[in-house]
């Protein structure tokens, strides 16, 4: 029994290590420092490309009233035109998008359109931005904004990102949006999700011309039409659950080059999780697909976050029933090791969540509940991988993917 106490030592320790190479050595991830704020007018010396915006939209309903009405009301200098692609939805989105068109100055340069039935092959988002793709390649636009039916932007949103965009030459900028957290679980894991979407794809890496870093973010994305069709458009990536990431490697140079991803308050999901299982269901429907459906990287990704997330507050756990006895077998030099190295660890991870906290105006506190969301999204990990395998599909807006094949 003896000798395990100093293997859960070096495996506290190995903790440690791994968190000290990723918060000083994954492009300082945690910092959140790449944001976009509202463009001055002074700022602007260039000219303002035509746009198109598609809006890829399957039963959103309760969303539209508040999103729509955001687009169509961008203050943009050029030629703005929007497609609002009613992927067969089961409700009454496509009428009730044209009324709120109908009600605001910009329904000249508004329509709806209705894509064939998703064929074999084809992820039904991917498909529905295929369809608008081609739509909009009539109007003959400069760029193509793509943004969810659950987003909303401030008026200066098209404007300050389009700008971006012409000023450093990029073949593609995103904004990573401001998701809901209303409720304690909400609180508790929305941050979480950027946080590690972030630990993955840095942003100062995907936002470096050094980098080969590609990923992108599809609830705003605004990329050059011509990129878009060099690449393959979305024919190149018809299979994708994960589509943003695939776009913008697809956008990238050979060398990484040309990307911009980033935080921005201008824009906001409405998407209300709500509650646990609301979380659970979007991230167990796509977190299999983002490890390439391998059994061996979803074990490693496993073991991984229990060490990055549970071994910290585990090795204080124990340390602490060390050194009051409970444990007589443990030695309280050991007992103190594990609380002081675990306890370090807890403490820079947890130190590490501030400023997305801070991001989002909530309190500090959440960074020590770290270890528990971290736990949360490993089950939600198993459970996409148990999904896939049962050949159950998960849902989504009435529709299932990530469905085995045989």
């Amino acid at each position: 029994m003896k000798i395990i106490f100093p293997i859960i030592l070096i495996v506290a320790s190995l903790s440690l290590l791994i968190w000290l190479g990723l918060l000083f050595g994954r492009g300082k991830f945690w910092r959140m420092n790449q944001r976009l704020y509202p463009l001055e007018e002074t700022e602007v010396d260039h000219p303002w490309p035509s746009v198109c915006a598609i809006i890829p939209a399957r039963n959103e309903s309760e969303a539209l009233p508040e999103s729509l009405p955001s687009v169509l009301g961008q203050e943009y200098p050029g030629d703005l035109n929007v497609i609002l692609v009613n992927d067969n939805s089961e409700d009454n989105t496509g009428e009730l998008a044209e009324e709120i068109a109908e009600k605001s100055a910009a329904d000249a340069n508004f329509q709806v359109i209705v894509p064939p039935p998703t064929p074999e092959g084809w992820a039904g988002k991917v498909w529905a931005l295929h369809h608008g793709f081609q739509r909009a390649k009539k109007l003959d636009p400069d760029l193509i904004w793509l943004t969810d039916a659950d987003i909303v932007h401030d008026p200066e949103t098209l404007r300050t990102l389009t700008h971006k965009l012409e000023d450093e030459g990029l073949n593609l900028a995103s904004i990573m949006a401001d998701l809901r957290t209303d409720s304690f679980w909400e609180k508790l894991l929305i941050p979480n999700f950027v946080y590690y979407f972030s630990m993955v794809y840095p942003f100062s890496w995907v936002n470096d011309p050094e980098k080969d870093t590609a990923a992108a973010a599809g609830g705003c994305v605004l990329a050059r039409r011509s990129t878009l069709e060099n690449s393959g458009g979305f024919e190149a990536i018809s299979g994708a659950v994960i589509d943003d990431c695939a776009l913008a490697r697809g956008c990238s140079n050979p060398e990484g080059e040309g990307l911009w991803l980033g935080l921005s308050h201008m824009v906001t999901s409405v998407r209300n999780y709500g509650s646990l299982s609301g979380v659970w269901s979007t991230v167990s429907r796509s977190a299999f697909s983002q490890l390439g459906y391998s059994n061996l990287i979803l074990l490693g990704t496993v073991v991984g976050m229990i060490v990055l997330f549970l071994v910290p507050p585990g090795s204080v756990a124990l340390g602490i029933i060390g050194l009051v006895g409970l444990t007589v077998e443990m030695h309280p030099v050991l007992s103190s090791a594990l609380i002081f190295i675990g306890g370090l660890t807890w403490l820079g991870m947890g130190a590490s969540f501030f400023p997305i906290l801070n991001w989002y105006g909530l309190s500090p506190a959440y960074g020590v509940l770290a270890p528990v969301g971290g736990f949360l999204y490993t089950l939600m990990t198993i459970d996409s991988g148990l999904t896939w395998w049962r050949r159950e599909g998960s849902k989504w807006k009435g529709r299932t993917i990530s469905v085995r094949g045989d």
